[in-house]
């Protein structure tokens, strides 16, 4: 894994965990916190596919 895929993925799970720990604690609006645990996920499984597809095949 290369360093700018880790940086990536511990973004992608930074705000995964925001979205499931911090958010709904705040009292803030509940559909804000689903679009930005939808958007988290989706980056969180571009980054995956992005390692597991591109950079496994370079050619």
């Amino acid at each position: 894994m290369s360093p700018k895929s880790t940086l990536a993925f511990v973004v992608s799970l930074h705000f995964v965990l925001y979205a499931l720990l911090v958010k709904p604690a705040d009292g803030g609006n509940p559909a804000e916190a689903i679009l930005l645990g939808l958007f988290s996920v989706l980056l969180l499984v571009a980054g995956v596919v992005n390692e597991l597809i591109v950079v496994a095949d370079p050619s």
